[in-house]
């Protein structure tokens, strides 16, 4: 399972911390959105087999989780018929949005402090330190 990998969270982690350290102004809500899906983790058909490759998953894996993540948040998977969107790029994607949601439940009750005020650098900081010492 992707979940039960430590090469995956290492990686959603430190993309995660990236992505606080380029700076964030937002609320607690919104840091989701910010952090796994205003950017793309991977860029490129050949960069993203390469992570798959470091993640130890097959298409079938990732295709499976991801079909799951939607059907239990949304009820169904809208993605499924598109073709554009069954390739390593786009599954690696949405995988990496799935997991960092994941990520973010780990600290979710502190997150919670924030959640509908303006976060400033310094709770920024703070999330960045619970990120950080998040351990799998």
């Amino acid at each position: 399972m992707l979940r039960d990998n430590n090469e995956i969270f290492d990686s959603i982690k430190n993309h995660a911390l990236s992505r606080l350290e380029e700076g964030y102004s937002g609320t607690g809500c919104d840091l989701h959105n910010y952090l796994f899906n205003e950017d793309y983790f991977v860029m490129y058909h050949s960069n993203a087999k390469k992570i798959a490759d470091k993640w130890e998953v097959d298409a079938f894996e990732l295709v499976e989780y991801n079909i799951d993540q939607e059907r239990d948040n949304y009820g169904e998977c809208y993605w499924i018929n598109e073709k554009n969107k069954l390739n390593w790029e786009s599954q690696i994607n949405l995988a990496t949005y799935w997991l960092g949601q994941e990520l973010l439940d780990e600290i979710q009750e502190e997150l919670e402090d924030y959640w509908d005020s303006e976060m400033t650098k310094e709770d920024v900081d703070k999330v960045f330190v619970l990120i950080d010492n998040i351990e799998y």
